[in-house]
């Protein structure tokens, strides 16, 4: 068909790669200290739900599932207080979540969704 896959991938991985290091020297500046136990196992599970819960394929589902999980650990401290448990109920609805995602729409949030390009 024409197209060099090789440098849309390469260009794949520079684009994700510069925009790690935005990220990580933001959190750096935000924390002001880093260290290894800072990325725990539980924050590796967080960005997979997102991503999953987003959609693989959507820029725009994974930023409003990013927003909704980051949000909800907030909502979450409430049911700690409530139910006066010591437990975090995070793991639990991040499981829930990721079955009901699996079982009732696979391609994810928005994994279906595509924006519409006005030609010229």
């Amino acid at each position: 068909m024409g197209v060099n896959t090789t440098q849309f991938k390469i260009f794949a991985f520079i684009f994700g790669a510069f925009w790690a290091g935005v990220a990580g020297g933001l959190w750096a500046h935000y924390l002001q200290f880093l260290h290894p136990s800072s990325f725990t196992f539980m924050k590796s599970v967080e960005v997979l739900v997102m991503i999953v819960l987003g959609g693989l394929g959507s820029i725009s589902g994974v930023a409003i599932s990013a927003v909704f999980l980051t949000i909800l650990p907030e909502l979450l401290r409430y049911v700690k207080v409530l139910f006066n448990t010591t437990l975090d109920p995070r793991m639990v609805i991040y499981s829930l979540l990721l079955i009901l995602t699996m079982l009732l729409r696979p391609q994810g949030l928005l994994g279906g969704y595509r924006r519409k390009v006005r030609e010229q």
